[in-house]
């Protein structure tokens, strides 16, 4: 979605994608498809046909507030000017979930190297079969060039150019800690473009009270999931999600133009949940 024109410019399922490499001169980091739960284990071995099974994997995700040097996948290389030195390390994939919500298995992956704004990476099947090389060339008009694993592999358009769009409505995977342990959960919320939009949560004003003076006086977090997904609480007793329209985002876009915004529902006309309803103002 984009602010500045109040339009949806791009729609996309989430099952189109498994990989994202970023772009960017300085640009390295590949981040995964959080919204169908995929996750990666860094295998420590740098031999790709020792790698045959998941056991004693240990899961990493990619955190959710975006920051790049929060990755799973992390720092893969040295750098050498722009480019990337691979340490050939053999990670493996958990390709998450379909849309029926069926496993899609694993693959295992190297990340060859990064030269002259070109990533070459190597995947298979564990068992070694289906392996597929591919060039992934960066395009300095997006932030990720987003690539499908399905079949022989391809390139896919999911984000829009990096200027043209402030928020994704989406599903990610968060992560919840229960007795000091980490657990992946995947929600349903709003995250925003951090190469240019920032956010403000806001508890004291409130969505009505919000005007310009304010707005410009507040700190701001290009954090990807500070609306996030806790703008809704889900009532055991009730069976469906109460709405937390008081909590109030103030979200700068990429000209320095200021917005308040609040969502106000998760449903449909017809009841049907995942719909998301919000109200924003330029101020």
């Amino acid at each position: 979605y984009d602010l500045e024109n109040k339009t949806e410019v791009a729609r996309n399922l989430t099952t189109d994608w498994d990989l994202g490499f970023e772009c960017g001169n300085e640009g390295y980091h590949v981040k995964l498809n959080s919204s169908r739960g995929l996750k990666v284990w860094a295998t420590g071995t740098t031999l790709f046909s020792a790698v045959e099974t998941t056991a004693g994997a240990k899961w990493s995700w990619d955190n959710p507030n975006g920051f790049l040097d929060s990755t799973a996948i992390g720092k893969w290389g040295e750098k050498n000017g722009n480019d990337i030195i691979s340490n050939k390390q053999v990670f493996v994939l958990d390709l998450g979930y379909d849309s029926e919500g069926d496993s899609k298995g694993y693959k295992k992956m190297q990340i060859i190297g990064l030269v002259n704004n070109e990533y070459t990476v190597k995947i298979a099947d564990l068992s070694g079969a289906n392996e597929i090389s591919k060039v992934i060339k960066k395009d300095n008009d997006y932030n990720f060039i987003f690539f499908s694993i399905d079949g022989i592999g391809k390139l896919v358009t999911i984000e829009p150019p990096k200027e043209d769009w402030d928020l994704v409505f989406t599903k990610y995977t968060h992560t919840f800690y229960v007795d000091n342990l980490a657990q992946s959960y995947v929600v349903t919320g709003v995250l925003i473009n951090s190469y240019f939009t920032s956010v403000h949560y806001d508890s004291f004003f409130g969505f009505e009270n919000t005007d310009l003076e304010i707005a410009q006086g507040l700190d701001y977090t290009t954090a990807q999931n500070t609306i996030g997904y806790d703008w809704k609480t889900y009532d055991y007793d009730a069976g469906g999600y109460i709405m937390h329209p008081e909590k109030n985002y103030i979200i700068k876009n990429s000209v320095g133009n200021h917005y308040k915004f609040h969502i106000v529902d998760f449903y449909s006309e017809s009841g049907q949940k995942g719909n998301i309803v919000f109200e924003c103002e330029r101020l």
